[in-house]
């Protein structure tokens, strides 16, 4: 089979799948219990004090601080590498503290 052929083959099938489980997609991807990338501070949030979720460091949302949205609450970070380990598993995060974590990753090295 062609390159072409699967490929019109594949989309096919997808639109079937999509037209015989409606609303599956959608009700994944509008949970809110998937953490996403906030592309932008909302306006009410730059300028307040908060703590990165990822390290606790104290910082000031500015228009261009790293952030992710999980359960319908904003979180912010020190930096994108931050985030992106938040966004991989956000429980992690919320359900410690830094200091929590720090101490159980220094119990494990010794």
């Amino acid at each position: 089979m062609t390159n072409r052929k699967s490929t019109i083959l594949i989309t096919v099938t997808l639109l079937l799948l999509a037209s015989v489980l409606p609303g599956v997609g959608n009700s994944i991807a509008g949970s809110s219990n998937i953490a996403s990338v906030l592309a932008q501070p909302p306006a009410s949030d730059i300028g307040k004090k908060t703590v990165c979720a990822y390290c606790g460091m104290h910082l000031k949302v500015k228009k261009d601080t790293p952030g992710a949205t999980y359960n319908n609450k904003n979180y912010y970070f020190c930096d994108e590498m931050e985030r992106d380990a938040f966004l991989k598993n956000p429980e992690k995060y919320i359900s410690t503290t830094p200091a929590s974590r720090a101490s159980s990753a220094a119990q494990a090295t010794q």
